[in-house]
């Protein structure tokens, strides 16, 4: 059976007793250990695998979101607090859950049912077989709000910024995750995936006509920047289409 590893951080010791009891009903967590403030919960991080994080947000000299900004590798996070205000700050950090105290047990299993699963599917991501050099991926996951999502690239129509967002769109849903358009400029196939504008990145396969400076896919027109249109009409011409 697997086990994760879980660590609480709390400065109030009747909070992580009460986490202690909780997490204590949970078959599948292991209490690797309790941690009073930031700077042992960071040597703790730094010296153990932890797949699950417990971490107050208001603590003495370094808070929760401070040490999370700390952390090269974070684990399934979930945020405890008694001021609810911090969520959006909390979720701009990627964290899994934000829980208000006093935290019920149902609240909490919930909660910590969302971050095993996160865990077990980041990995099964990391334990998977590398695809050779020669054979793309065709597909990506992606994560949105505490799920790692599937996309097979053969259906993905185009790419949209939206902030600090980005949008995949396909022909009958659209998904969004907390990531920059530039990411998925490096890490998509190059052979098909093209970035004709700052806030678009197309499918080529997916281009149904190209028309005064914009191509269309479906029902949407997408501009092609004045800068890279000479360049997107060569890359066409190369695939045979102009």
């Amino acid at each position: 059976m697997i086990k994760y590893r879980t660590l609480i951080v709390d400065d109030e010791k009747p909070a992580r007793e009460l986490l202690k009891l909780h997490t204590a009903k949970v078959n599948d967590l292991e209490l690797i250990g309790t941690c009073s403030n930031a700077i042992e919960a960071k040597k703790m991080l730094s010296e153990n695998a932890v797949d699950i994080l417990l971490l107050d947000v208001q603590m003495n000299e370094i808070t929760g979101l401070d040490l999370l900004r700390m952390l090269k590798v974070q684990p399934a996070t979930i945020l405890t607090t008694a001021y609810s205000e911090f969520a959006l700050e909390g979720y701009e950090l990627d964290v899994i859950d934000y829980l208000v105290k006093p935290i019920s047990f149902q609240r909490f299993f919930k909660s910590i049912s969302k971050a095993m699963e996160f865990v077990k599917a980041r990995k099964m991501l990391s334990d998977s077989d590398p695809l050779p050099v020669s054979a793309p991926a065709n597909h990506i996951f992606i994560k949105v709000e505490n799920r790692l999502v599937k996309i097979e690239l053969d259906n993905l129509l185009y790419l949209e910024s939206y902030g600090e967002y980005v949008k995949f769109h396909t022909p009958d849903k659209m998904y969004m995750t907390l990531k920059t358009l530039t990411s998925f400029e490096e890490s998509l196939p190059k052979d098909f995936f093209y970035r004709l504008h700052r806030s678009y990145m197309v499918n080529l396969n997916k281009i149904e006509v190209i028309e005064d400076g914009s191509v269309k896919i479906g029902e949407k027109w997408i501009p092609i920047s004045r800068k890279l249109k000479e360049d997107f009409m060569k890359l066409m011409k190369k695939r045979g289409v102009v």
